[in-house]
């Protein structure tokens, strides 16, 4: 929060100090009316596309979407309704704001002041994440996610069949054994990993990345697997082994 909050205070600055011409024929207000030449003009409408695509990103759903997956709400139909009514009050607040486009002049001090917090907040995390050096725990720090789940390592190494319980366990596994260990399918929130052939189980026996709490998808009893055995890896990381019954075998 604090972090957002500069951003935000920075970017007001900016716009301050740019004093942009909000109401003219030409101003900022005008941009949000459609004209004609939009369609008539090419370059017009490439910049427009090239705008909309910078602004309405992707990657900004994609990762607003685990925000809303991951928050608390009732299992019911007011507390699916609340959720969806948060999630869209999130993306629109967030892709509001990315509409706001400051300009300020090379060379300002608020260029420099805006460049060099940047530059100071980069430098803090590398540094972090490269040589520990915050007097905080551990867990507490968003650089911890690079080590979250290294103790795992040891417990895969000889696995030939391995899977996480989210996208960012999977991804960091992959980075670290050098091999592919996928996402399974119908875990946490869905995303790409969902998608792929790989991302469920072919054989018989595969262990199970997970971290504390999370429920297992309805599918694996469905195709007759169950958990073997669960291995408490840390306080937050388990490990299951999970085989299928016999008389689901053939199938």
């Amino acid at each position: 929060i604090s972090l957002i909050g500069t951003m935000m205070l920075i970017f007001v600055v900016e716009i301050c100090y740019a004093r942009p011409d909000w109401m003219g024929a030409t101003g900022v207000l005008s941009g949000f009316l459609l004209h004609t030449d939009l369609i008539r003009d090419h370059k017009m409408l490439y910049i427009s596309l090239g705008i909309l695509g910078a602004t309405v990103m992707p990657h900004n759903l994609y990762l607003h979407s685990s925000i809303i997956q991951t928050r608390s709400f009732g299992a019911t139909a007011g507390g699916l309704k609340d959720a969806v009514r948060l999630a869209y009050l999130d993306s629109s607040i967030a892709l509001t704001l990315a509409f706001f486009n400051m300009r300020p002049r090379a060379g300002s001090m608020w260029w420099r002041i805006a460049v060099g917090t940047w530059a100071l907040g980069l430098l803090v995390v590398f540094s972090q994440a490269a040589y520990p050096w915050i007097p905080l725990r551990p867990e507490r720090l968003k650089t911890s996610e690079f080590v979250k789940f290294d103790a795992l390592l040891p417990a895969i190494a000889n696995a030939p069949d391995v899977f996480a319980s989210t996208y960012q366990m999977a991804s960091m596994l992959s980075y670290r054994t050098k091999r592919m260990i996928p996402k399974l399918a119908g875990m946490n929130r869905r995303d790409f990993f969902d998608f792929q052939d790989q991302s469920w189980p072919k054989g018989d026996t595969f262990l199970l990345a997970a971290e504390l709490g999370e429920p297992l998808p309805a599918r694996l009893g469905a195709e007759g697997y169950l958990v073997a055995s669960t291995r408490l890896i840390t306080p937050k990381l388990l490990l299951y082994e999970v085989v299928r019954r016999a008389k689901n075998r053939d199938r």
